[in-house]
């Protein structure tokens, strides 16, 4: 089966679509009655709406959350190496400072993230 782009979808018209779907979302049959009114498949209007979540992700919040991540990321290296703290114990003490509520798995795959940009300096000896 091939798909063929309608002519008659402008630009503005999926910018449109885009904008309803987007105020819409949550709204019990909207989408299915926007898709309707359209004459599109609910599959492309659901495909607007992760195309420009995507984007807008990409754009507006990925650069805010960096320097967070990189404060986070202190904290969780300083705890963990010179305070000799668990994770529980670094979840815990993360939550108290207020910087959210963090999985014990996220700050496993953080440290795991930093040994691995350590060299080994165990190579070739017998541990």
């Amino acid at each position: 089966m091939t798909y063929m782009k309608r002519k008659d979808l402008t630009p503005e018209i999926r910018i449109r679509i885009l904008l309803q779907a987007m105020m819409m979302k949550g709204t019990y049959g909207a989408i299915t009655n926007l898709s309707k009114a359209y004459k599109v498949s609910r599959t492309f209007t659901y495909q607007l709406l992760l195309t420009s979540e995507l984007l807008l992700h990409l754009y507006l919040i990925k650069p805010s959350t960096t320097k967070i991540n990189i404060e986070l990321d202190k904290k969780i290296l300083l705890l963990r190496l010179e305070g000799k703290c668990s994770i529980q114990s670094t979840m815990n003490i993360l939550k108290e400072f207020g910087f959210g509520n963090f999985s014990e798995g996220y700050i496993s795959e953080r440290l795991k993230y930093y040994g691995k940009k350590i060299s080994n300096t165990l190579k070739g000896e017998e541990i």
